[in-house]
């Protein structure tokens, strides 16, 4: 979903734990009102909007800006349950870009993942992911 970021402070209901969720007002021209997302502080994808946002205040203040981080726009998987949806709050799954294009590489938290593996060839991550999938598979029996 494309979206716009705003780091919040509103913690309630299934997330009133803000040791353990960062809040985020939602707002996009698809929504009569805004919402609430919500991701682990210790994620992939935390980390990802927290950089982005890290270098909007950033670049403030180096022209003399207050440090207020900007509205930022962002295309992220949500999940939600009945209840929460009714709420307006939404759990942040994945970021699929910063920004509202997506890589012709795919989601932007699997590319950094795939980095992250080292320097492997295509042919080595390949058959890394064969074995992997057939651990899977066969623990599953």
């Amino acid at each position: 979903m494309r979206l716009f970021l705003v780091p919040d402070n509103y913690y309630n209901h299934a997330f009133n734990d803000s040791k353990s969720f960062q809040a985020y007002r939602v707002e996009s021209p698809d929504l009569d009102a805004h919402c609430y997302a919500y991701v682990r502080r210790n994620s992939r994808s935390n980390e990802i909007i927290r950089r982005a946002f890290q270098s909007k205040i950033d670049k403030r203040e180096d022209d003399g800006n207050p440090a207020i981080p900007p509205m930022e726009r962002f295309t992220l998987r949500l999940s939600s349950t009945p209840e929460n949806a009714a709420r307006r709050q939404f759990t942040i799954k994945k970021v699929s870009a910063t920004g509202w294009v997506k890589s012709a590489l795919g989601d932007l938290e699997d590319h950094l993942r795939i980095l992250d593996e080292g320097e492997m060839s295509i042919e080595e991550r390949k058959i890394r992911r064969e074995r992997e999938s057939w651990k899977e598979s066969v623990t599953d029996r």
